[in-house]
């Protein structure tokens, strides 16, 4: 008794309200699908004749031309289509399916694109070049650096020297590695300051650009300190040499860069007159002291500097006087 009776006009209405909104829903997807699709052309974007701006009119007729070739085999008429009828293996092979549109060893793509048989440089394909425009001619590696004689020989680390050489500035500032050098006082603090420029070793060493030195934990006896201040004064034939006023010990200096590692004969090819008479000479410029100096305990030879410390030393840096 308490159901709503429907009648039949109002089914029918229900019914083209419906109806209509199907269709006004399937109008508004047909006018907004272009705007939801989006198609990618591999093709256009294989050969991009049009879009590429570094073509050549050459290239671009030649990648026009195989592109055009490569379709009129693979979608042209069947007329002058090949099939081949293989009776021992039962099979038809059809010539257009064996092609691929996009093959990267594509003679006439792999030209464009790498410079392979479109262009050379006295003799010498394009495609070793990073850029296959430019027409400068290929840098030609030339080695300076004499074959190893056998080990044992001292004039090997001679033949090998100038492997290890780094001659930018910039370069030796860039390459610090935080390798340090200890050294005993008072010649820790006179080669930090630029005084003793020539570090004598009993042993060689490939390492250049900047080398940290650290102070020993040995403290420098008085007699020490005088008689090497002595010795410089008259080196250099300057009693107003600005020494440094103390010489603390088991600490981070500062830093040096290190220009090259001679033995004793070539030192003094070069250094007639040096200061040192050991079998190896450490050779340094560009001297620079800590600020604040890094309490440090040291090891032997070159060893390098924890991170935290290698940090933090590289920010209080500074010059010294030139002597």
């Amino acid at each position: 008794m308490g159901e709503k009776h429907i009648s039949n006009t109002d089914k029918q209405k229900i019914s083209v309200e419906k109806a209509i909104k199907n269709k006004n829903r399937l109008i508004e997807y047909d006018r907004t699908s272009v705007k939801r699709t989006q198609v990618i052309d591999d093709e256009s974007d294989y050969f991009a004749t049009d879009t590429n701006q570094w073509l050549t009119d050459k290239e671009r007729q030649l990648l026009t031309k195989r592109e055009s070739e490569l379709r009129e085999q693979r979608h042209g008429s069947r007329l002058n289509k090949k099939i081949t009828f293989d009776f021992a293996g039962r099979k038809v092979v059809d010539s257009a399916e064996s092609i691929n549109m996009y093959d990267r060893n594509d003679a006439v793509v792999k030209a464009v694109n790498f410079g392979t048989d479109l262009r050379k440089t006295n003799g010498v394909r394009v495609n070793d070049l990073v850029n296959p425009a430019v027409k400068t001619q290929l840098p030609k590696f030339v080695s300076q650096v004499k074959p190893p004689k056998p080990s044992g020989s001292s004039l090997n680390l001679e033949a090998n020297r100038s492997k290890h050489r780094i001659q930018d500035r910039e370069l030796q500032e860039m390459s610090d590695e935080g390798m340090c050098l200890s050294m005993h006082q008072p010649w820790a603090s006179l080669f930090v300051h630029g005084i003793k420029k020539h570090e004598g070793r009993t042993w060689y060493t490939a390492h250049r650009g900047r080398l940290w030195i650290a102070a020993t934990a040995k403290m420098p006896s008085t007699e020490e300190i005088n008689e090497l201040e002595s010795f410089y004064q008259c080196f250099y034939e300057d009693i107003d040499i600005a020494f440094p006023g103390v010489y603390p010990s088991a600490c981070l200096l500062g830093c040096v860069d290190v220009i090259d590692c001679l033995s004793q004969d070539q030192y003094r090819v070069n250094f007639p007159d040096g200061e040192s008479s050991s079998p190896y000479v450490i050779i340094a410029e560009n001297f620079q002291e800590l600020v604040v100096k890094f309490p440090i305990k040291g090891q032997h030879k070159i060893w390098k500097l924890t991170n935290d410390i290698h940090s933090a030393a590289k920010k209080g840096l500074r010059s010294v006087p030139k002597v």
